[in-house]
């Protein structure tokens, strides 16, 4: 179907993402991706790299070209690093990015990603629902809990689990 409504038995788009849990969907063409909306109007148009499918709050995670109109509202912009993006009332915003990130895997219907990092280290990422007012969503790092050992991570990251298990534990870091 095109974005007119009319239908067609051959596909025009390169590639397809359909959320099952979200009221908005990709389509690529060329090298832009199409955000579209349930009634199947344009949102968006994003160059985009490697983008997951959006999830049932509205989330997705991409790598954003260079050439992209977004981008100027993206403070230090880095084309290697994945942005968790947020769809919220037919507007994107680009939360933050992941740093040294390898691949991702979004949960359609929680608010949950799985990162991978060079080495085959997985983290378990979770985006807090709670926004500030200025449109930023925040997150913490877990470890990822499948039998397999955190290695070779960022030490921020590192960092990030530590003051986490601190606080989830009551317990105080010393210098």
């Amino acid at each position: 179907m095109f974005i007119n409504g009319s239908i067609t038995s051959k596909c025009p788009f390169k590639d397809v993402m359909i959320s099952r849990f979200s009221d908005y969907h990709m389509v690529k063409e060329g090298a832009n991706w199409h955000i579209l909306d349930s009634d199947l109007s344009l949102i968006e148009s994003l160059i985009l790299k490697k983008p997951t499918v959006i999830n049932k709050q509205g989330y997705f995670v991409a790598k954003i070209d260079e050439n992209s109109d977004i981008i100027s509202h993206i403070a230090d912009f880095s084309k290697s690093s994945f942005y968790v993006c947020r769809i919220k009332d037919g507007n994107i915003g680009v939360a933050y990015p992941l740093a040294g990130v390898k691949s991702v895997e979004i949960s359609e219907d929680e608010p949950l990603l799985i990162l991978t990092y060079a080495g085959g280290a997985k983290v378990l990422h979770y985006i807090e629902t709670a926004e500030n007012n200025n449109g930023i969503i925040s997150g913490f790092f877990s470890p990822y809990v499948d039998g397999e050992a955190i290695v070779n991570l960022p030490t921020e990251i590192i960092a990030n689990i530590i003051a986490m298990n601190a606080i989830e534990s009551g317990k105080l870091l010393e210098e």
